[in-house]
């Protein structure tokens, strides 16, 4: 399972909203930034507006679920504010989003109690990926407990951080608790003979992560002009080896909805992903990284 995110909105939005219901029965991610205080403030205020803005993406497009997701960066909302959130996102979402704050594992806990006690709705929850290994397992217990529909951890990059994903997903595995990855890159990176592979299906075919969603970074704008601006290349995902190449940007809208499609039906078993063999190599190396 692949979730949709913000660009999947932009882009029907921008299309003339022309293509409908074919995200029905899919997941979408919406991801907001609240950096700093002002920010965290306007988007309070805005609640009639994105309430109203979420029921008609619902409506035109079916998405099956919509969650959200916040980008603090460097702000750290106080509990007050997090509360407020939960709030928030009552009577718009499908789920309760709780997000934890850095290592402030206390306060994460209250607010999912707080949000388990606001409605009948049900918890999803999100936790960065590279805290200190005891922390984490003393999360994936708590999580246990509290049985969330799913818990999105922060993705970062495999060849630094392979250690930490094959952990969190084994444990929370071995738990009956499902795991997914939000924030993913397009491609393994690096200078490697990997960088091209797919991070999505390295992560749901060899981690074993059950979905990921990828990074929503909204496109940079010309300043005197308002506009937004587009590469003139774009990656484009080929499912047969599971990689991405560039492209000229010539259908880049249209490109990255059917790219969205394919990496949500692309789930190889291992057995059939290492048929590919720059893939089957991979796995070896995530193997003998993690040994």
């Amino acid at each position: 399972m692949q979730i949709a995110n913000n660009n999947q909105i932009e882009d029907f939005v921008a299309s003339g909203q022309e293509q409908t219901q074919v995200f029905e029965g899919k997941n979408l991610e919406l991801k907001f930034f609240l950096r700093t205080k002002e920010e965290f403030r306007k988007f309070l205020e805005n609640k009639e507006h994105i309430k109203d803005y979420v029921s008609k993406v619902r409506s035109n497009l079916k998405f099956g679920k919509i969650i959200c997701r916040f980008n603090f960066r460097d702000y750290k909302p106080t509990i007050i504010e997090q509360k407020s959130l939960i709030d928030f996102q009552d009577g718009i979402f499908d789920e309760l989003n709780v997000q934890m704050v850095g290592s402030k594992f206390n306060d994460f806990k209250e607010i999912c109690e707080y949000a388990k006690n606001k409605t009948n709705k049900n918890i999803t929850t999100l936790v960065d990926s590279i805290l200190q290994r005891n922390l984490t397992l003393e999360i994936i217990n708590y999580l246990a407990n509290l049985n969330p529909t799913n818990t999105r951890w922060l993705y970062h990059n495999i060849e630094s951080f392979g250690e930490d994903l094959v952990f969190i997903s084994d444990s929370m595995a071995r738990l009956g608790l499902s795991a997914s990855l939000t924030g993913c890159r397009k491609r393994f990176g690096g200078k490697t003979e990997f960088k091209n592979l797919d991070v999505s299906t390295i992560c749901k075919t060899a981690l074993g992560f059950k979905s990921c969603c990828l990074d929503y970074r909204p496109a940079n704008k010309d300043k005197k002009k308002g506009q937004k601006l587009f590469a003139t290349e774009m990656d484009v995902f080929n499912e047969k080896n599971y990689e991405w190449s560039a492209e000229v940007n010539n259908h880049y809208r249209e490109n990255r909805t059917n790219d969205y499609l394919k990496l949500d039906k692309t789930r190889p078993s291992k057995e059939e992903a290492i048929k590919v063999e720059k893939f089957k190599r991979l796995v070896n190396f995530l193997e003998q990284m993690n040994q």
